[in-house]
């Protein structure tokens, strides 16, 4: 059987390795460090067929693919890819963020997303939520 394949997606490397480290032990992890190369990932049909879960940072640099203000200047540049994402693919995503914004929170999880807090979510509590979202989703 094929090991899970978990994008994380955060324009943070430094601040975000020991999550990732964490998701290495359910699956394969691929970094996107910027909303251009999680946008032409989200493009690519055979790359999202075997896609098992996203963690989706929210505040990033917009990039060259998206409009400042669509993305809030960077504030909710993830929210804007979580969107496109959710046209082309309806698999687990949490999004894991700095951002205590209510609105944003509720909209995630309205939509059967996930929505966690960057300082508040260890990185093993982390690993459990994306232990849980990956048994839930298989087949």
């Amino acid at each position: 059987m094929n090991r899970p394949i978990i994008l994380f997606v955060d324009d943070e490397d430094r601040n975000t390795v020991r999550y990732r480290e964490q998701l290495l032990s359910l699956g394969q992890v691929a970094h996107l460090n910027s909303a251009d190369k999680a946008l032409g990932y989200f493009g690519d049909d055979e790359k999202l067929k075997h896609l098992s879960l996203v963690v989706l940072d929210l505040a990033m640099y917009t990039g060259q693919s998206m409009s400042e203000k669509d993305t809030g200047y960077g504030r909710i540049t993830g929210e804007a890819l979580r969107k496109t994402l959710r046209r082309r693919w309806r698999g687990p995503v949490i999004v894991l963020s700095n951002s205590p914004d209510e609105v944003i929170r509720r909209m995630v999880e309205d939509d059967g997303d996930v929505f966690r807090r960057k300082p508040l979510t260890t990185p093993i509590e982390l690993r459990e939520l994306a232990e849980a979202c990956l048994a839930a989703n298989r087949p």
